[in-house]
């Protein structure tokens, strides 16, 4: 009888030692796998791991030719080119020319004329600024209806414009750009070769470089507009020689310029033409629009001009004052 009690009792004790033994042990059946806190990254060089939390987004340049359409065709070209009072859209594929409509909203100048447009620019998303006599202005493509950011009052503002990639003036966005005659030029120096940017919301301009190269035996100075491409990084400037005594009706050339200073990289032939206050580019090729109302086609390999079209006087367009068309144009045919 004892030894069933002794029995009885190791038993008991040896139950409880089991359960003490589980209770105390983690419910390792139920674990999943291990889980593991990474290392840190501790190296010091910027590459990109597919753990990495930084969301970096490359937008790829567009390639320099538009896409065809599904007919075989190109989408219609561009090219944007103003009188002093109305804004047209100019056609380079076919060579058409046609009237958006009179610039909308002007105001008069000091001297109590109305304002005048002396250029236009687009952006790669084809918004429209210009420059007047006495201000800053946007525009709407569609009706050309004007808006004053900054009237200035005082015929300041550059006349010849054009908008720069991004990467160039500024790191983050495209710029807007333009020659206009410097504040202390003297008597007989009143020539568009000081580089500026303008500030689309206030109108600002800051001087950020100069036309001519240091010590240039030929100068130059802008005859009155910019193009400058996105999809190729080309900028280009139309100019005629600085010297006064020969500027009458003297041929224009287009220089190919460094769009972060506006200096002077390259002359090319010079076009044949005068006095191109507007310049445009389509396809591989430039237009230049004459203040005689010419409208031409420049080989932008050789310089060389091609009479598309003279606008008569009594077609609203006596003098052709400027002309723009987006940075995203295409750049090859």
């Amino acid at each position: 009888m004892e030894r069933f009690r002794f029995l009885l009792s190791l038993g008991i004790v040896a139950s409880v030692g089991v359960l003490a033994v589980i209770a105390c042990d983690p419910p390792q059946a139920k674990k999943g796998p291990l889980k593991t806190t990474p290392a840190p990254d501790d190296d010091d060089d910027d590459t990109v791991r597919p753990d990495d939390d930084d969301d970096i987004t490359v937008t790829p340049k567009p390639p320099e030719s538009d896409p065809e359409l599904p007919d075989g065709g190109k989408p219609p070209g561009r090219v944007y080119a103003h009188s002093a009072s109305a804004l047209f859209l100019f056609n380079p594929l076919n060579k058409k020319l046609e009237k958006i409509a009179d610039f909308q909203g002007l105001h008069q100048t000091t001297i109590g004329t109305t304002d005048r447009v002396l250029d236009i620019a687009l952006d790669r998303d084809s918004a429209m600024y210009g420059t007047t006599d006495n201000g800053f202005v946007k525009i709407d493509p569609i009706d050309a209806k004007v808006t004053y950011i900054k009237e200035e009052g005082n015929f300041l503002y550059p006349n010849g414009l054009g908008f720069v990639p991004m990467g160039t003036v500024d790191p983050t966005k495209e710029a807007l750009v333009g020659y206009k005659v410097a504040p202390d030029a003297g008597v007989g120096e009143q020539f568009a070769t000081d580089y500026y940017r303008i500030d689309l919301q206030t109108g600002n301009m800051t001087r950020i470089g100069q036309l001519n190269p240091p010590g240039a035996a030929m100068k130059y100075k802008s005859s009155g507009d910019i193009i400058s491409m996105l999809r190729n990084d080309k900028a280009y400037v139309a100019v005629r020689p600085f010297d006064p005594s020969t500027d009458a009706g003297v041929p224009d050339s287009i220089a190919e310029i460094d769009p972060k200073t506006g200096q002077i990289k390259t002359v090319l032939d010079d076009t044949g033409f005068a006095e191109f206050w507007g310049l445009g580019q389509w396809a591989g090729a430039a237009y230049g629009f004459s203040n005689r109302g010419a409208i031409v086609e420049i080989d932008l390999v050789t310089g060389k001009g091609k009479l598309v079209t003279t606008e008569p006087s009594d077609a609203g367009v006596a003098q052709w004052f400027g002309a723009g068309v987006t940075t995203n144009a295409p750049t090859k045919p």
